[in-house]
């Protein structure tokens, strides 16, 4: 707001330099009372989370290290008219990045080489994985090597990894994917993962990716799909709404567990959870499984 306003850059930055060690997006906490002037308005403006996602998500991206530059021009970008004022939402602006982001998509094959080129940009990207059904390496070491190349980016904003086919992927891979989905925690705002069809993913396999889920403080868009991965039990559903659970800044939901082992019992626990879920605008689910088909 003081960005849009005009006030000189440097004296906010000085501002959220001072007191971001004690904030969070969820918890703004203990906040000095010896400020003044922009910085009574800045304190102010944290301590009242207010219900505005996209203030919301801009104050997160501070707290968290952005370059506050990039959230200015973010700003500046977004037309008069389509602003959101208090208690309206506009999807067309909500769907977009808040800060300047670089969009990459990367094969499997040559992702660790081409994610080395951009370590040292300090622009937080957007990055999308593909084909990793024609990764000719063991698909569970290359998953450490690409993943361990991702942690040395600065930031990453929006993550796709589409695993559609593989019958490679098990519980090892799995492991890395939820460490750099971990390590990337304060960052994510948007997340998508496609496991269609892999046919060695376990229950322990999804242990290991959603029970780093709740860590993704900023996190408005889930995209998880399980769908086909016949090893999987009741077990990984409760394990991906426990997941789930604690992401109360989602504001779009898809979840696809197409499986004929799966049994109608952990809705129960998914429609609890959805009533907490206060900010989310759509909603996706995926749950027919073959037994039921005659209904």
């Amino acid at each position: 707001v003081k960005l849009m306003e005009g006030e000189d850059i440097d004296t906010i930055a000085q501002v959220y330099d001072d007191v971001n060690p004690i904030l969070s997006h969820e918890d703004f906490g203990v906040i000095p009372n010896n400020h003044n002037g922009v910085e009574d308005d800045v304190i102010r403006l944290m301590k009242s989370k207010i219900a505005n996602d996209e203030i919301s998500k801009i104050i997160a991206y501070i707290m968290k290290g952005v370059d506050l530059t990039f959230v200015k021009e973010a700003l500046l970008s977004i037309p008069k008219d389509q602003t959101i004022q208090s208690g309206q939402q506009q999807q067309q602006v909500l769907q977009q990045p808040l800060v300047p982001t670089e969009k990459f998509t990367f094969k499997a094959s040559s992702a660790r080489e081409e994610i080395s080129k951009i370590a040292s940009s300090k622009v937080p990207a957007s990055i999308e994985i593909t084909d990793w059904q024609d990764y000719n390496a063991d698909v569970n070491e290359g998953c450490k090597t690409i993943m361990d190349s991702l942690s040395h980016l600065h930031s990453l904003i929006h993550f796709t990894l589409d695993f559609t086919d593989n019958s490679k992927l098990n519980e090892e891979g799995c492991n890395h994917i939820g460490q750099v989905v971990n390590h990337f925690s304060s960052t994510i705002t948007n997340l998508h993962l496609n496991f269609t069809y892999c046919s060695k993913i376990t229950d322990a396999g999804v242990d290991s990716i959603t029970r780093r889920l709740s860590s993704l403080s900023i996190l408005v868009l889930l995209h998880l799909d399980f769908s086909h991965c016949q090893l999987l039990t009741d077990r990984s559903v409760e394990r991906i709404i426990k997941g789930v659970e604690g992401l109360s800044g989602l504001t779009q939901l898809s979840l696809l567990l197409v499986n004929y082992n799966l049994t109608d019992r952990p809705i129960i626990g998914l429609t609890q959870i959805l009533q907490n879920l206060t900010r989310l605008k759509q909603l996706s689910l995926g749950w027919c499984s073959t037994r039921y088909h005659h209904l």
